[in-house]
This record gives C-alpha cells, sequence and structure tokens, in this order.
C-alpha cells in the first residue's frame, strides 16, 4: 500500500514534478529502443563523456549502481559498436570505457530526446516558462547539482552561469535573468 503525501504546498509541487516526469518515460524508453538499448543501457551510453576515457567504476557511480551491474550494460554497448573497453594507461587492472564515433552519434540521438521539450511545456506563456526556468535554476544552485558531466549541451549553457563564481554570485545570477553562456 503507498502511504499518503504528506500535505503541503513543497510536497505537492515536488509530486507534480515527479509525475511528469514519469510520464514522459516512455518516449525516452522509445528513444532507447530506437537505438537497441533497454532504458538503462541508453542512461549508461549517455551519461559517457564521449572526449576522455573513463573507468567503468565512475559510470557505475554515475549510474548510482554497483560495478558489477554495469558490466550488462557495457557488454551491450560493445556489441552494439557504441564503447570500447581498454586497460587503463595508468593501471592495467582497471577497464577504461571509451566512447566509438558510432557511440557519439548515439549519444547525440538520445540527448536530443532528453532536450525536447514535450508539448505541455511547450505550450506555457512565455511568462509562466521564465518563472519556471528561474525556479528550477535556483533550486539546481541551492541543490549544488554537479551539471558538470555529460548532458545535453542547452543543459550545460542554460547552468553554466548558475555554476561559475561564488554560490551567492550564482543565486544572483540564477534570479536574475538568462544565464551567461560559458565554454563546457
Amino acid at each position: 500500500m503507498i502511504s499518503p503525501v504528506p500535505p503541503g504546498d513543497a510536497h505537492e509541487a515536488w509530486n507534480l514534478m515527479l509525475a511528469h516526469l514519469f510520464a514522459h518515460r516512455d518516449r525516452m524508453q522509445a528513444a532507447a529502443a530506437a537505438e537497441r538499448l533497454t532504458f538503462a543501457q541508453a542512461r549508461g551510453l549517455v551519461m559517457l563523456d564521449a572526449g576522455q576515457a573513463a573507468p567503468m567504476r565512475d559510470l557505475a557511480d554515475r549510474l548510482i549502481c554497483d560495478a558489477s551491474q554495469v558490466t550488462g550494460i557495457v557488454d551491450r554497448l560493445e556489441e552494439l559498436g557504441y564503447a570500447e573497453r581498454r586497460p587503463s594507461a595508468r593501471d592495467r587492472r582497471v577497464k577504461e570505457l571509451v566512447v566509438t564515433p558510432a557511440g557519439r552519434q548515439a549519444q547525440e540521438r538520445l540527448r536530443q530526446v532528453m532536450a525536447d521539450p514535450p508539448p505541455a511545456l511547450l505550450g506555457l506563456p512565455a511568462r509562466d516558462l521564465a518563472t519556471l526556468r528561474r525556479i528550477l535554476r535556483r533550486l539546481a544552485v541551492e541543490l549544488d547539482l554537479d551539471l558538470s558531466g555529460p548532458m545535453p549541451p542547452a543543459v550545460r549553457a542554460a547552468f553554466a552561469g548558475a555554476r561559475s563564481g561564488a554560490r551567492a554570485g550564482a543565486r544572483a545570477a540564477a534570479a536574475d535573468g538568462p544565464p551567461r553562456r560559458e565554454a563546457p
């Protein structure tokens, strides 16, 4: 039995955000299936940095799972030619993951689906959308979210200003207007 949600505006807002995100999971699963991946495998691919090799342990940390669970994900990425395992130059016992050119293309397709807003969001009045963006930026700063990892470029650009400088300056940037663009 599911316990009732505690009363309050913050609880209602949080549950509405969760419901909205979960309502769009089918879209993400369809994008993963188009790449012949499960949702978990697609998440793994999207979280890899196409520009540098990373230990499998890093992917496990990003996916918030045990390293042993990453093996199956990486097996599938290798099978499809999206990633390769290589011995680390620093420690040959460590396997690093490298995204292949085919993997970079698949990442871009998946990230495009992730970055495309759903119709309901596109239908919001400009003023409401600006308010929502300002609130979400403030929450990202308050939570000290690590927005430096692999993500759609538009998301990285949106928060670049909020992540630079002192935390107080970031709060002001998030509250006062459009983000400043910085190189990722």
